[in-house]
């Protein structure tokens, strides 16, 4: 089982793009009913929970925020007209963010990154869920993505990711990915993107 430490919203920096919509091509139509992607990586970093809670979530929340920074639209929303004569596509506003839960969780680390066979619902409780739609004015608004950050004490850590289809193909996600590590690893020092980023554009 996974015990939540913190749930927070984590948006691109001040003086991003203030908004930012994209309509879907006639490709992105078969990935909006399409299952969610999900992914786990598992890292072995023998930290206590106090350590995980004063250093790693507030470097790892500040790098998220710069690397959303470059990758816009997964901080919006799949848009969905509720009238059907209007189209589908996705849209950044200010204040829009991804939602990050910190947990921890007492389940062996070991046992998940070990080279044999395991149950997939054990690694339920550290995979986040995406949030449902909510109503907007005369739309329907699904967040694109979802990040779980987990502990095993004095074991690792693992992040879990969860991101509509529609946003992008895998190697969006995996270019995201890197940004947000090399933005955590460096410092937040944004040079180190220049030959990294993957424009989801």
């Amino acid at each position: 089982m996974a015990s939540v430490i913190e749930q927070s919203q984590v948006a691109p920096p001040p003086g991003s793009a203030a908004e930012l919509t994209l309509p879907l091509t006639y490709f992105d139509y078969v990935w909006l009913s399409f299952h969610r992607m999900q992914q786990i990586l598992f890292y072995k970093l023998p930290v206590s929970k106090s350590d995980f809670v004063q250093t790693i979530v507030p470097n790892l929340k500040d790098s998220l925020s710069l690397a959303l920074k470059h990758y816009i639209p997964l901080a919006g929303h799949v848009v969905y007209p509720l009238n059907l004569s209007d189209y589908p596509e996705l849209r950044y506003v200010t204040r829009d963010s991804v939602s990050v839960t910190f947990s921890k969780t007492d389940i062996d680390f070991n046992c998940l990154i070990g080279n044999h066979l395991r149950n997939s619902k054990d690694f339920y409780h550290v995979v986040p869920q995406l949030a449902g739609p909510r109503h907007g004015l005369g739309v329907q608004l699904a967040p694109l993505l979802a990040i779980q950050v987990a502990i095993f004490p004095n074991n690792g850590i693992s992040i879990g990711f969860t991101n509509h289809h529609v946003v992008g193909v895998g190697a969006t996600i995996v270019g995201f990915i890197r940004a947000w590590a090399l933005l955590n690893k460096f410092s937040r020092d944004e040079k180190f993107l220049a030959n990294e980023v993957h424009s989801i554009l």
